[in-house]
């Protein structure tokens, strides 16, 4: 980020310089109403705000599934109860459908981040951010808490999730870099009222 100064030099020194994120840094956004607040993204969907003025940083948290499937783990353990003994069949089904089930929400929950995460602050809202992962993510006070707005947007190819996150750790022949697939990795158009924000894309 390049501090704005009268009649600055054609060469610009460290002086008029500052970091505003780490890590594989890629786009920034700036609030159009408080020039001091800065956002700026590393690879993987990893956005923090800036604050120049107080130099306070705050990393966007992203919604994880864990606490849901945590929450069936509980579940699971008051439903064994004594795990001394065997469990009767009738039991033993419950167990095997609870787990069925937690691995079916925490895959429908668990999100896909592109190595360049799109997202963008609203031109309604200054405090609103749109990020796309999977899903189209949304924050109502500047990435303090983010939460999905929309379904799982892409196609949900199990064979190419499970090779370009797990087997190759995202590296794709396309590109030869780590870019897991499955998730949206760009915002084609944006055409919206005030009160009605959607993203318009393929």
């Amino acid at each position: 980020m390049v501090r704005p100064e009268p009649a600055c030099p054609r060469q610009h020194h460290q002086r008029h310089v500052i970091t505003v994120g780490g890590g594989d840094g890629f786009y920034t956004a700036q609030d159009p109403t408080d020039p001091t607040i800065v956002y700026a993204e590393s690879q993987g969907g990893n956005i923090g705000r800036l604050n120049t003025a107080t130099g306070e940083r705050s990393s966007l948290i992203k919604p994880s599934w864990q606490p849901h499937y945590q929450q069936f783990e509980d579940s699971i353990v008051v439903e064994r109860g004594d795990t001394t003994r065997p469990a009767p069949k009738a039991e033993q089904k419950h167990l095997a459908a609870l787990r069925t089930r937690q691995l079916a929400d925490s895959a429908d929950q668990d999100l896909r981040f592109s190595w360049e995460t799109p997202y963008f602050i609203s031109p309604h809202s200054p405090t609103t951010l749109y990020i796309g992962a999977n899903k189209v993510l949304k924050s109502t006070d500047r990435g303090d808490h983010v939460y999905p707005i929309s379904p799982d947007l892409t196609t949900r190819d199990t064979t190419k999730i499970r090779v370009s996150t797990k087997t190759t750790g995202g590296i794709t022949p396309a590109r030869g870099v780590s870019r897991p697939l499955c998730k949206i990795c760009s915002r084609p158009g944006f055409c919206v009222s005030s009160g009605l924000e959607a993203s318009a894309g393929p």
